[in-house]
């Protein structure tokens, strides 16, 4: 790709005419702030997107399809080849207790 020779001594139109070199310092540390935010979910999000792959892999060479976790409060299932999905364990209730007027 062929590039754009600019003649020495001309100046450039400005591509956008809203643009500022400053800015109020509120505006930049929010930015900033915003920045940081949002490199940190992206470095949350690639740790979690591995942590997924090594489980399913590794349930899948172990055979397990199933498994409770969060103290038997909830299953973990895989389903597909790469996909896994949480719910809630249903306790089943016990028709032994007395009843509350007994």
């Amino acid at each position: 790709m062929a590039k754009k020779r600019v003649s020495p001594g001309v100046t450039q139109p400005a591509l956008d005419s809203s643009w500022q070199e400053e800015y109020p310092e509120v505006v930049t540390e929010a930015a900033d702030s915003y920045l940081r935010a949002m490199r940190q979910k992206n470095k949350i999000t690639e740790t979690t997107r591995n942590a997924r792959e090594k489980c399913v892999e590794l349930m899948r060479e172990n055979g397990i399809t199933k498994m409770r976790i969060d103290e038997g409060k909830q299953w973990l299932e895989l389903e597909d080849d790469y996909k896994l999905k949480t719910r809630k364990v249903n306790v089943e209730k016990d028709d032994t207790r007395q009843s509350a007027k007994a």
